[in-house]
Parts: structure tokens; C-alpha cells; sequence
């Protein structure tokens, strides 16, 4: 660790040894590249400079209720259950924000082909943000939604802290491999250190196979909530991402509909508990 992150070398410090801070695009650097040189600088910093690094997403309208779905690893079907819980939401009549953070703009893609093939909605907002630009881009399709649905990159970082901070609910889902879940400690280990607590779901289940069988035991054992409900593997979940809709409107009866709407209908409840 470099002297500057010691706390011991940072409490004994002088300004004169900050002289690498004096410009604006140093200080702006410093913050962008990590959370803990700004809390031990933030004596030396213009106060303008903290003010703004401050802005998190608490300056939303707090009627709206912010879901984060985050996993480290990628492939684990992060967008698949944004995609599919907004159109449940949306099937029960709540208006919807979704915010893509992921660079990857598979959420993008899907918002696409639907507004092709079913027009817009005015119930359904959009946006792309990064992570800094989190709290502008809720303040901007939030203000009218009832649900703002977070699609975050494969990643765990001081990025994706800031919007699990800001988060009312945290969701992780893990599908059936033990590589989902090692990949699951590290995203409930940023969400702790900000307060939070993190909600796992069963993503792609094998019912009856040894393996999904692990798996679920795996995921007993995290420090996080399980959801009761889970998202077995089904082809229909695919079929319904490249027409740009959920599985609850490409078949509102059935099984994949079942779990969806068990699904939304919990996520809802914990977010009014």
C-alpha cells in the first residue's frame, strides 16, 4: 500500500506534502480513482470539491423505490431478471424506469427491439449512466416511476458501490454453478460495508439434478437473504429477451409466468416491508 493510504502517514501529513492535489484535474482524479483517499484528504480539498462528491442517490424523489440487481460475474443473468421483473411490474400497472449501467448495453438492445415491435411506452422510462452518473440519470426517468430497475456491469468495485449505496434493495442472482456463487461473496461484501443487505435469487434452476441441488445448498450458506422464489432454466426466458419482452407477455399463463410473478410479487414485498 502506498504511504498516501496509511492513516497513520495521512494524520501526520502536511499541505506541503499535498502539493500533487493543487490542481482541480489532480483532486479529480483522486476522487474518481478511490472513495478512501477522499475521506482521509477531505481536510485538504475545497470544500466545493466534497460538496460535490457527496451527491449520492438520496437526492431522489423517495417515493421511488431503487432495485440494484449486481453479480461479479458475468452471465448470471443480471439484465434477463431486470428485463423480466420490469414487465411484471408493468403487467400490475406500476410505471418503470430502467437505468443501464452495464457497458455492454444489453439492455439496451432488448429496450430496442420492443419499442420496435410494440411502440414505446409511457409507463417505461430509460436511460444509460455510469455510475457517477447514477443520481442525474434517476433524477431524470426516476421522477415519474414508481420502480427504478438498476442493470449493473460484471463487476465489483468502488463503481458499483456508490449504487448499492443508494439502493433499496440489492438482488443477486446466482444461477446454477458453483462459480456463480464465489462470485456472489464479493458483491455481498461491497453491499455490507455500505449498510446494506443483499437479496439472492436462484437463477436458471435444474430442478432435480444433483447440481442445481449443490448449489442451492451453496447459496443457504451465504450472508445474505434467499429468496423464496427462483427462475428455473427454461427457453422461453430466451425467446422472450430477443422480442424484447418478459415471459409474462409472451405467455401470461403457465409456469414461467408462475415464477415470475411469485418473483416480482416477493421483491414487492420486501420492498414495502
Amino acid at each position: 500500500m502506498s504511504p498516501l493510504k496509511t492513516k497513520s502517514n495521512l494524520l501526520l501529513a502536511r499541505p506541503a506534502k499535498l502539493k500533487f492535489l493543487s490542481s482541480l484535474g489532480a483532486i479529480a482524479v483522486a476522487l474518481r480513482s478511490t472513495n478512501y483517499l477522499t475521506l482521509r484528504l477531505s481536510p485538504f480539498l475545497p470544500k466545493c470539491v466534497m460538496l460535490q462528491r457527496r451527491k449520492t442517490l438520496e437526492t431522489r424523489d423517495m417515493s421511488t423505490q431503487i432495485i440494484c440487481v449486481a453479480q461479479q460475474k458475468g452471465g448470471a443473468g443480471k439484465t434477463t431478471l431486470v428485463c423480466n421483473l420490469a414487465t411484471a411490474f408493468l403487467a400490475e400497472g406500476k410505471s418503470v424506469a430502467l437505468i443501464d449501467t452495464d457497458p455492454q448495453g444489453s439492455l439496451s438492445k432488448w429496450l430496442d427491439i420492443r419499442e420496435e415491435s410494440i411502440g414505446a411506452d409511457d409507463n417505461l422510462q430509460f436511460a444509460t449512466a455510469t455510475a457517477y452518473g447514477i443520481s442525474r440519470a434517476i433524477r431524470s426517468v426516476g421522477s415519474n416511476a414508481a420502480i427504478v430497475l438498476l442493470d449493473t456491469p460484471p463487476k465489483a468495485d468502488s463503481d458499483i458501490r456508490i449504487v448499492l449505496r443508494g439502493s433499496d434493495l440489492i438482488l443477486i442472482p446466482v444461477s446454477a454453478s458453483q462459480a456463480d456463487v464465489w462470485a456472489t461473496h464479493d458483491v455481498i461484501d461491497l453491499a455490507e460495508r455500505v449498510g446494506k443487505r443483499s437479496h439472492t435469487v436462484m437463477n436458471r434452476m435444474r430442478a432435480g439434478t444433483r447440481v442445481g441441488q449443490n448449489v442451492a445448498a451453496s447459496v443457504a450458506e451465504l450472508d445474505a437473504h434467499h429468496l423464496n422464489s427462483a427462475l428455473n432454466h427454461r427457453v422461453i426466458y430466451a425467446e422472450a429477451m430477443g422480442l424484447g419482452l418478459g415471459v409474462v407477455e409472451v405467455k401470461r399463463t403457465g409456469a414461467a409466468a408462475d415464477e415470475m410473478n411469485a418473483l416480482a410479487h416477493e421483491v414487492a414485498a420486501l420492498l414495502d416491508a
